[in-house]
């Protein structure tokens, strides 16, 4: 489950061993809550690209990624923005 917006500290996940929730945006598309994206630019892997897990799960059940690419993530958020 996701918790969009802003979570209470004191609101902890059950499941994650009483760490907070995440916080993650409430624009994600569907390709980033199905894992196929990252959750940050939304950026779709080409083959042999590295993604990396990060501690949150979709309302999908889906496992969430972010890039491995931490510059070229941010070059696409920056290029976004614009």
């Amino acid at each position: 489950m996701i918790w969009y917006g802003n979570v209470p500290d004191r609101r902890k996940c059950e499941i994650c061993f009483s760490r907070p929730m995440p916080k993650l945006p409430e624009d994600l598309s569907e390709a980033q809550l199905d894992g196929r994206a990252c959750i940050r630019c939304g950026h779709e892997p080409q083959p042999g690209e590295s993604m990396r897990p990060v501690e949150a799960w979709s309302r999908l059940s889906s496992q969430l990624f972010e890039c491995v690419d931490t510059e070229a993530c941010a070059k696409r958020l920056e290029e976004a923005g614009d």
